[in-house]
């Protein structure tokens, strides 16, 4: 059982949890812990395994800091600063989370549970402050860091069957655990454990679609808020196993002697080879089936969605690493269609894009399309479903893939003449009245209603908002008859 939060005399807000003592930092209208530990440490015999519960601890645990991050691994072909050669960042022991709180009294808050992205292999729960957020929106906000890379998203040769354990899943498996830790301490963090939304960008976003696949999920959260990303992409057991035995060949020893810097070094030398390496697996077991296919069969039914992107998504692609994502988005797609579909599409496009055209087929074909997949599948089954693309950019500028990560932590202001913390505003307030009472609707904005196949009703959200009917006619009627990659 949970016990209540206490304050202690210094002034520092005590959290009592079940495994013992936390104590954060005040810092005015709310409080944040950070490095709390939801499983035990993943090294040693606990390896390249599904994780642990986390031990208790004896008296405060001084939660001031941030716990480690998982190693980062860095995609090849980015343009920009800070590239340079450096020695890997992260540990193995990096299954932490943060918690911002306004305090205890008052009514049980809505509890949110970030996910970040980063690609599958780099990114951390740290880099997003939920302080805003919280005092905004009176809830609990909570970031984690999960496994990346070949210790969260790769099946590695072993003498047993990685399916058979849930090891061609670990990240989710990291994630279902974060979440089971919420459910039993939010509580004692002034939240509520049976208002639980999952909300998650890009890769991060990516996973919550497998989660809504994912048995092992079910019941741990009760709204779910995807931003530029879906439930798509994921891979067949095999293609995963066959990617691992790749990694082994390339690191030239079993994983489990390996250092973490040659398994960082193995994971980059991989990367830069052609293909989509890290990513879910359908294992049987954690991902019993396709999360397109299960969400069409109600396995969310009971869980309202909020799908979202960015007008211009591919755009930041072609900045950092036009040789990469982007490129390998094109032969994905032309292999799918054959080059004199591609050419005809690309031509179609052009006729309102002009130069913009393969930006916004690219666009299409891996951000609205595979939305528009998952808002139908889960308004089949008979789920609340609600669509939104931020357009907040002003004169011209793109929406490109991460344009809403400011709106969703940055400065929110209604008043501001700014028309980004305007839209800010818009978009924070929609998300905390989705994470209340499953439903994005606020004041501000026009009415909203939910998807249905038939009328599409969008919301684009921009400093004057505006819903629109059937936005993607165009791109659906270019697509007609074609092979969806």
């Amino acid at each position: 059982m949970v016990r209540s939060m206490a304050t202690s005399h210094s002034g520092a807000t005590v959290a009592r949890t079940p495994w013992g003592d936390a104590r954060g930092v005040d810092l005015g209208a709310v409080r944040v812990w950070r490095g709390l530990p939801y499983a035990a440490a993943p090294v040693g015999a606990a390896r390249f395994r599904p994780p642990l519960p986390p031990e208790p601890w004896a008296g405060e645990r001084d939660c001031a800091a941030f716990g480690p991050t998982s190693p980062q691994l860095r995609l090849p072909g980015l343009r920009g600063p800070g590239r340079r050669a450096r020695a890997p960042r992260g540990s193995e022991d990096c299954l932490y989370l943060n918690v911002w709180s306004p305090g205890p009294d008052g009514p049980p808050r809505p509890v949110l549970v970030w996910l970040h992205g980063g690609g599958f292999v780099s990114g951390a729960g740290s880099s997003f402050d939920g302080a805003r957020l919280a005092a905004r929106g009176d809830a609990v906000v909570v970031t984690i860091n999960y496994r990346l890379g070949p210790w969260g998203f790769l099946p590695l040769p072993g003498p047993h069957s990685p399916a058979a354990l849930g090891e061609a899943n670990l990240a989710l498996l990291d994630q279902v655990a974060a979440l089971r830790w919420v459910r039993a301490a939010a509580a004692a963090f002034g939240g509520d454990p049976e208002r639980v939304t999952v909300f998650g960008e890009s890769a991060g976003a990516i996973c919550i679609g497998a989660l809504l696949a994912a048995p092992a999920a079910a019941g741990l959260f009760h709204r779910a808020v995807l931003q530029s990303g879906t439930a798509h992409q994921v891979r067949a057991l095999a293609d995963g196993t066959a990617t691992g035995r790749r990694f082994v060949q390339l690191l030239g020893r079993p994983a489990a002697e390996a250092s973490t810097a040659e398994l960082v070094r193995a994971g980059e030398a991989l990367l830069a080879e052609p293909g989509n390496h890290f990513l879910p697996n359908i294992d049987g077991a954690v991902l019993p089936e396709p999360p397109l296919a299960a969400v069409a069969g109600g396995s969310c039914r009971d869980v309202p969605l909020l799908v979202t992107w960015c007008r211009d998504e591919i755009e930041l692609f072609l900045a950092l690493a036009p040789d990469v994502v982007p490129a390998a988005e094109e032969a994905r797609v032309r292999a799918a269609l054959g080059d004199d579909r591609w050419h005809r599409l690309l031509a179609r496009y052009a006729e309102e894009h002009g130069a913009g055209a393969r930006s916004a087929l690219l666009t299409d074909v891996a951000f609205t399309l595979p939305a528009a997949r998952l808002a139908d599948a889960a308004h089949a089954a008979g789920g609340r479903v609600w669509t939104l693309r931020f357009d907040h950019a002003g004169g011209g500028a793109p929406v490109a893939h991460g344009a809403d990560l400011p709106l969703t932590w940055g400065r929110a202001d209604a008043a501001s003449s700014d028309p980004g913390h305007r839209a800010g505003a818009l978009w924070q307030d929609a998300l905390l009245a989705f994470a209340r009472a499953g439903d994005p609707a606020t004041a501000a904005l026009p009415a909203w209603p939910r998807h249905d196949p038939d009328r599409r009703p969008t919301m684009l959200l921009n400093a004057s908002p505006r819903v629109v009917e059937r936005h993607d006619d165009r791109v659906r009627a270019a697509w007609s008859g074609l092979p969806l990659p």
